[in-house]
């Protein structure tokens, strides 16, 4: 068995470096992407890691002003700002909270506000909104 109590920032990173960490198998989609903005990072892994536990971690991450843009598509993703919060306390994996409390962007001219909260695994509770203008993104 190993005990961990590992803890990492990155408070001044970019959205490209935030994106950097994304499994290969999915990055080749992130090929000729243009990515611009501000990220922080920071999160926690802290508890009994053996055959039959695995310890509780932490996942803090914010974009600041971001902009993503397929080179393919006529509009970007611009003005992303948003705050997540991921929070497994003890590893069971029953009481993993989930957290956006604020996510902005803008698709065009088109605004696209939200928030999402979730407890639990087994039930698991939601709670959410999503505000935009569909006919607008559909026209982007």
């Amino acid at each position: 068995a190993y005990m961990l109590d590992l803890q990492w920032r990155a408070p001044d990173a970019t959205f490209r470096q935030l994106l950097s960490m994304v499994p290969a198998m999915y990055a080749k989609d992130l090929n000729g992407l243009k990515l611009n903005g501000g990220a922080s990072l920071s999160g926690y892994v802290q508890g009994r890691y053996d055959e039959k536990h695995i310890p509780g971690f932490g996942l803090n991450a914010t974009i600041k002003d971001g902009l993503l843009q397929y080179p393919d598509l006529p509009n970007a993703l611009s003005n992303i700002n948003l705050e997540l919060e991921l929070k497994e306390p003890d590893g069971t994996f029953t009481q993993t909270k989930l957290n956006i409390p604020t996510f902005h962007a803008d698709l065009g001219n088109t605004p696209i506000d939200g928030a999402l909260a979730t407890s639990g695994t087994g039930p698991i509770g939601i709670k959410g909104r999503l505000k935009t203008n569909l006919d607008h993104i559909t026209k982007s």
